[in-house]
């Protein structure tokens, strides 16, 4: 259903210094702020009267007063009723400000234009004499992404229930002069800081998204902004090695020759034309691998940084867009499906971390995020809740996110020709005397049925050829108006193309079934339909089944079937109308989540939608929310179409031209073709996909897994792209002569190269950078590719660490002497990991005196079984801990050797930033090899929350910490005591006596999990941990319960959660998975005054494929 929004004028909003999301206070070096612009002057409409200028308006009751916050920018809204002006009507006003340099400007705004676009353009005056012109962007009836929304709108014939919206929308302005003047524009957002010797970095946004990886961690969205202007009014030039004097001196200023003609071109202060040398403007450039993180404030428990997010590349007056994966309370992700935190939010510090210094380049502090978005992977539990304001959070995947290219076939079963045989019904209707001359009168439109057998159709060859074409994804219909099923389609999917990910279009609303009756509007009366050419003849519905609810017992069950049974990932609706898609959503949502899939769902489904979708229409700039553009190969129509003629379909240029304009808009491209009655897609149409697939075999690095340019899509006929590592630029023009000019700033530095996609060599061009304007020299290979010409900056800072990733096992690599790792020496190889941070190996990939080793910000050294591969001197390892001063995680399971006698005063090492200690002790180990308080020693965590892993293979950690024992180690007392230690993970093979004791000397302890727990004979004194305080959870796995002493375990550790997983009753062979009410009936027979909750578990929750049965004694 197209949603037909209500105004045509752009409201009185402003731009307002804005704090952060949700924030109090964020603290940064440099702010993200925006100032208001009055434009109540302008006022001259009023929204809730008379809107349109047909009496409509919007429900005072349902609109916002005060403020309006929308993605980090607040809005001053006007005073709603009693007739006054509220909003203005767009003509040519003009706004004369006076706020210095700007970066982008923001507007809230409604309109009705039915046919898409309104071709009104933004002007922009600056103090220099310069101006801009910005296309206007509006595709306003299928957007479902309004900063404000309401259920309905007021008319004259009553409230009209179509989604009634007001938008929020910026662009990009990097103003080089201060702005004077702005025609068709109420706000904007201005960069306070014009210039200066390096970058300028800010924390624009932080988000919690409900997404999640496939390993369950959140995804936590960080924008970063770097306010300096783009001051392209200081000359500067360099070039690439590979460009020589000749191709230099075509630059519109003259260049002074190099002896070497290969060697790279700088222009400086001494020449002729007074082109400033490149640092000055490289210094403003954020470059290198940077990492960012997040980790709460104040000592918070909360979310932790499992995978920082990169960043290697951000210009001046640019914006980049960081996944950081994160976890909760620091407890392994499978952990959190029964955490509840005690608090709703929690304040967190972003840091960008320069890897090259090892240093922060910023700091933001104070955002606050919402931990209501990690329990998405509640197990027991449902965390999608059939409301609008719990399914609104939901949001397009990350895979659909980067798939950009899908493919729709709909063949002439789902045309509307049931509809317009029946309106209107008399010989003015083309269709109508078709029918009747090739048909017949008395031919209904249920007799096609028989004839509709798919005679053709081959899922396998559909498929294949969808994955030839390069599409990630397909969308097939299984209901159109006319209420023919077509289902079946999963099975080939995912035997023949297992990568690509499927959807289904289904339409909410039938023409002619009988049960639809009851919520009938417009088109879709839902009644049987009379005799296109007897109009006393009811025509049957053929399969109707009596006394359904149609909402009910046919729409939502044909939803769930697709989606349960046949694995659905995109539910494409069309039209909307009644529904039950709350509940449906709330369902599949919860569903998805516990199977670990990520599904998605369009705008046309009533409510709640993930992204918006134009039909044969695209927006002519950057949109950030998700949208998707649908059009058929055939320019004329969904589906097939006997009378176009093969020449008429879209060319494959046109196809990949629309294709690379829609992503660099930041939407996807849905392409549909229609199959004949038998089921087979005609030759013309297989010839346009086959050369789509082929140039996106080259090119398509530049369209998939890639995100838009936060300064603008497009230049002239050239469009662009980002990712992380690099820069894509587009033509849809073969460039003329030997070059391509881009006339726009782009990252670009000394040192970067750029190859040409469709060039088999993938060599790099020569190529000219000067005041904003790139010069790229093209080869006789661009004569090679036809449509759209790729080219892509590599950044030169990013490629040669790309490979490198943090927590990859580097010694699975098996490097040996001189053993290449992707043709690179070992001593290349060691010069590359000089600059990573979080380093994991079972055996000295490099001397223990390498830099490697130094500023980490984790360390595990796993066990390995080789003899003596995993040894280490005392020495050596508190040099590592000396060298690494942020070290957050550390595991530990390597012999020490040489150590210096336990009496030996030593120093502690600080490492304030520790969030994780893990220490393995095995039989293996030689006697009086390794004590642990001889590690622990050195070891001086700060205040934050420390996780303790014991992974227990010997007995010496009993004895270290019992208090009665001859071998009680004071070193390993006085490091719990100084530790803020809040949780511990044990896993024993023998009984443990003295777990009370552990818990007597860290006394900070709320979460304590113990694996193989007693399975010995529980000595009376010590059977579960006794201390006086309180204890959040206590997980027991694989371990032997004693009924009458877990009582008294609760009763003096105060318990609030106790959860069971593969445990029995003391010595009785009875499993808590099967007897699971004998602990409740326990308690309830007990005198307990305080009862904590009890849980039982599904699966192990630190190895979810475990058994219950699996015991080790």
């Amino acid at each position: 259903m197209h949603l037909r929004q209500l105004s045509r004028a752009l409201t009185g909003a402003c731009a307002l210094f804005s704090l952060g999301a949700k924030s109090k206070f964020v603290e940064q070096q440099y702010e993200y702020r925006s100032v208001q612009i009055p434009v109540s002057q302008f006022y001259d409409n009023t929204a809730t009267e008379d809107f349109d200028g047909n009496k409509a308006g919007y429900a005072i009751e349902l609109l916002p007063t005060g403020e309006l916050a929308s993605e980090n920018i607040r809005f001053a809204l006007p005073k709603w009723g009693n007739g006054r002006p509220d909003n203005f009507v767009s003509h040519k006003q003009k706004i004369s400000v006076n706020a210095g340099h700007v970066r982008e400007f923001h507007i809230l705004y409604a309109g009705d234009w039915i046919d898409g676009e309104n071709g009104a353009e933004f002007e922009f005056e600056f103090q220099n004499g310069g101006d801009k012109l910005f296309s206007n962007w509006w595709d306003l009836h299928w957007l479902n992404n309004g900063a404000i929304q309401t259920p309905y709108h007021n008319t004259p014939d009553g409230r009209n229930y179509n989604i009634t919206q007001v938008h929020h929308w910026f662009s990009t302005v990097s103003s080089v002069s201060p702005l004077k003047a702005i025609r068709l524009v109420p706000a904007y957002a201005p960069d306070s800081h014009s210039g200066g010797p390096s970058p300028a970095i800010s924390v624009k946004n932080v988000r919690l998204t409900t997404l999640k990886t496939d390993e369950g961690n959140s995804i936590v969205e960080v924008t970063l902004a770097n306010l300096r202007a783009l001051a392209t009014s200081d000359y500067y030039a360099f070039a690439s090695e590979n460009a020589s004097t000749s191709t230099v001196h075509r630059h519109r200023s003259p260049r002074l020759p190099h002896p070497d003609g290969n060697r790279q071109v700088v222009l400086g202060h001494k020449h002729r034309d007074h082109a400033r040398d490149h640092e000055h403007y490289s210094s403003m450039v954020l470059t290198g691998p940077h990492q960012v993180i997040i980790r709460p404030i104040d000592g918070q428990i909360g979310l932790r940084t499992v995978t920082p997010g990169k960043v290697f590349r951000l210009m001046p007056g640019d914006d980049a867009r960081v996944d950081v994966i994160a976890t909760a309370l620091g407890l392994p992700a499978s952990m959190y499906r029964w955490i509840t935190f005690r608090e709703n939010s929690i304040e967190v510090e972003v840091i960008l971390l320069s890897l090259e210094t090892n240093s922060p380049t910023t700091r933001a502090t104070g955002w606050e995020l919402d931990l209501g978005n990690v329990d998405t992977l509640k197990r027991n539990g449902n965390f999608w809740k059939p409301t609008v304001a719990s399914l609104s959070r939901h949001e397009t995947p990350r895979w659909w996110n980067n798939a950009k290219f899908g493919i729709l076939p709909q063949g002439y079963y789902e045309e509307w020709y049931n509809w317009w045989l029946h309106n209107p019904a008399q010989p003015s209707n083309e269709l109508w005397n078709h029918h009747r001359d090739t048909y017949g009168e008395s031919k209904l439109y249920d007799d096609f049925i028989p004839e509709f057998t798919g005679a053709k159709f081959n899922a396998s060859r559909w498929i294949n050829l969808f994955a030839t074409a390069g599409a990630k994804y397909f969308v097939l219909v299984t209901k159109h108006h006319d209420g023919f099923a077509l289902f079946d389609t999963h099975n080939s999917t995912s035997k023949e193309q297992p990568d690509m990910h499927k959807g289904t279009y289904y339409s909410l609303p039938e023409w002619f079934n009988p049960d639809a009756g009851p919520y009938g509007f417009g088109d879709w009366p839902g009644h049987l339909a009379t005799g296109a050419y007897n109009h006393s003849l009811i025509e049957p519905y053929t399969g109707r089944l009596e006394g359904k609810d149609y909402l009910r017992d046919i729409q939502q069950e044909h939803m769930r079937i697709l989606t349960q049974e046949y694995g659905s990932e995109i539910m494409w609706c069309d039209i909307g109308g009644p529904n039950r898609t709350l509940e449906f959503a709330a369902e599949w949502y919860n569903q998805a989540t516990k199977a670990g899939k990520q599904v998605t769902m369009n705008n046309r489904c009533g409510v709640v939608p993930d992204f918006d979708t134009p039909e044969y229409a695209r927006f002519s700039s950057i949109q950030t929310h998700s949208w998707e553009t649908s059009e058929g190969i055939d320019p004329y129509s969904y589906g097939y179409n006997r009378q176009t003629k093969d020449e008429e379909y879209r060319s494959a240029e046109t196809i990949i031209q629309s294709l690379v304009d829609i992503v660099s808009k930041n939407g996807n491209y849905l392409l549909n073709l229609g199959p004949t009655g038998e089921g087979e897609i005609i030759p013309a149409m297989v010839e346009r996909l086959v050369e789509v697939g082929e140039w996106l075999g080259h090119s398509g690095e530049c369209v998939f897994n890639t995100t838009y340019s936060f300064l603008g899509a497009e230049s002239n006929s050239i469009r662009f792209t980002t990712t992380p590592k690099s820069f894509c630029i587009i033509s849809l023009s073969e460039p003329e002569g030997d070059r391509l000019v881009v006339e726009r700033p782009v990252p670009i530095l000394p040192g970067d190269t750029i190859t040409f996609l469709g060039d088999k060599s993938e060599k790099p061009v020569p190529w000219t950078y000067r005041d904003g304007r790139l010069t790229i020299f093209t080869t006789k290979s661009i004569n090679t590719v036809k449509s759209a010409w790729a080219f892509k900056i590599t950044y030169g800072d990013a490629s040669a660490r790309s490979f490198i990733r943090a927590k990859q096992d580097l010694n699975r690599e098996k490097i040996v002497g001189e053993q290449r790792l992707l043709d690179l020496s070992k001593d290349q190889l060691e010069e590359i990991l000089l600059h990573i941070t979080s380093l994991h190996a079972s055996s000295p990939l490099f001397p223990w005196s390498s830099r490697v080793y130094h500023n980490l910000t984790e360390l595990r050294l796993s066990y390995s079984s080789v003899q003596h591969s995993n040894e280490i001197s005392e020495s050596n390892f508190v040099g590592i801990l000396r060298s690494s001063p942020l070290l957050r995680r550390l595991e530990f399971a390597f012999f020490v050797v040489d150590v210096l006698p336990a009496a030996t005063p030593v120093r502690p090492i600080v490492l304030e930033h520790m969030e994780e200690l893990k220490v393995t002790i095995r039989k293996s180990m030689p006697s009086g090899v390794f004590d642990v308080g001889c590690l622990l020693r050195w070891i001086a965590p700060g205040s934050n929350p420390l996780q303790v892993v014991i992974d227990q293979r010997h007995n010496k950690w009993s004895v270290a910490i019992q208090e009665n024992s001859v071998f009680r180690d004071k070193l390993v007392v006085d490091f719990f005591s100084r530790s803020n230690v809040t949780q511990v993970i044990a896993t024993f093979e023998h009984h443990l006596s003295v777990l009370a004791d552990l818990i007597d000397i860290a006394p900070n302890i709320r979460a304590i999990i113990l694996e193989q727990f007693g399975f010995q004979v529980v000595p009376e004194a010590h059977s579960i941990p006794q201390s006086h305080i309180c204890l959040d959870s206590l997980y027991l796995l694989r371990s032997g319960v004693d009924i009458p002493k877990l009582m008294n375990a609760i009763r003096v550790c105060k318990i609030r959660k106790i959860f069971f997983w593969g445990c029995f009753i003391s010595q009785s062979p009875i499993v808590l998975s099967s007897d699971n009410d004998a602990i409740s009936r326990a308690l309830e027979n007990s005198s307990l005054s305080y009862r904590p909750t009890i849980e039982y578990l599904p699966n192990h929750p630190l190895h979810p494929t475990g058994h219950p049965f699996q015991f080790h004694p």
